[in-house]
């Protein structure tokens, strides 16, 4: 059982995050949109502490599948590696591996504040990129149930509302080197 969490909208957005090698070798794999991206409910808060206790919460609950052997491990790159290591710190017991593709090691100095200079050319961009992932209809909106309209309907606005704040926040928060990168098991 393979479980990926991504902001980028895992089975509709541009970037792909599925794994055809392992899949077509018995694997599962999990794909979760991280919350308040995709097609995922919540208010998005990169890496922030709920983020980081979803990811023990879904390793846990993949594992408790009937369709799972309990033993779960994770893939993907970039945003999706960083994940696994803050799921790990979380020391969910059913996590038995983790692959991290190009996870950073210092967010402030990899990708805010390269060089000591606020990466402008990157960090609105990939706002931009996961911000505009979460305003994207889920699959169900258009499935002819008026219920699974309406649902999707609530959703997006929902996200639409938190994209200013999120967006700013985390620029305000990169610029005075407050980001938030760290997990603490047991937090």
């Amino acid at each position: 059982m393979l479980v990926t969490i991504t902001p980028y909208n895992g089975t509709n957005g541009a970037i792909s995050v599925t794994n055809d090698y392992l899949v077509q070798r018995g694997y599962v794999q999990v794909i979760v949109d991280a919350r308040g991206t995709g097609e995922s409910q919540g208010t998005w808060d990169s890496f922030g502490t709920r983020e980081q206790r979803d990811g023990y919460e879904i390793v846990e609950w993949a594992a408790a599948q009937p369709w799972s052997t309990g033993k779960v491990g994770m893939w993907g790159a970039s945003y999706m590696a960083i994940s696994q290591l803050f799921t790990a710190a979380q020391q969910p017991p059913h996590l038995k591996a983790i692959f991290p593709i190009v996870p950073m090691g210092d967010s402030y100095r990899d990708m805010v504040f390269p060089g000591g200079q606020n990466n402008t050319g990157f960090i609105p961009l990939w706002l931009v990129l996961v911000s505009s992932g979460a305003l994207v209809p889920p699959d169900y909106a258009l499935d002819g149930n008026t219920a699974d309209l309406a649902r999707a309907l609530g959703e997006l606005g929902q996200h639409a509302l938190d994209l200013p704040g999120f967006d700013a926040n985390r620029e305000i928060q990169g610029m005075a080197g407050t980001t938030r990168t760290t997990a603490r098991a047991g937090s």
